[in-house]
């Protein structure tokens, strides 16, 4: 999973400071490894946010595979680079969670490409 390394003490943290509203969020097909024209998905900062939250808020397992499926997408694509720092930005921790990691992999795997 995705954000597997999020301690659990973090994470509870995070889930006391999230809204309380976790229900299941709509996932677009297009969001979740459907193609959209020869570009595959787009990666907004909102997309990204929303699919944090549904992989971590939501107890539907089928939605936070989808969501991390969309994710780990997110995490390889050149897009990741401007979305990421924007996510540092925002307020919740699990988003700014993801940022960081997507970042610290960006560094690790592709910084020479």
């Amino acid at each position: 999973m995705i954000l597997g390394r999020f301690h659990e003490s973090e994470r509870k943290a995070c889930a006391e400071s999230r809204p309380s509203d976790t229900g299941a969020l709509k996932l677009d097909p297009a969001q979740t490894g459907g193609s959209v024209g020869a570009g595959g998905p787009e990666f907004t900062v909102e997309s990204v946010e929303q699919q944090t939250q549904q992989l971590m808020g939501n107890p539907n397992n089928e939605l936070k595979q989808a969501a991390n499926k969309y994710l780990m997408k997110f995490q390889d694509s050149p897009d990741a680079w401007t979305v990421a720092p924007q996510l540092l930005q925002k307020q919740g921790c699990y988003a700014q969670f993801m940022a960081a990691q997507t970042l610290f992999l960006k560094a690790q795997r592709q910084w020479k490409s």
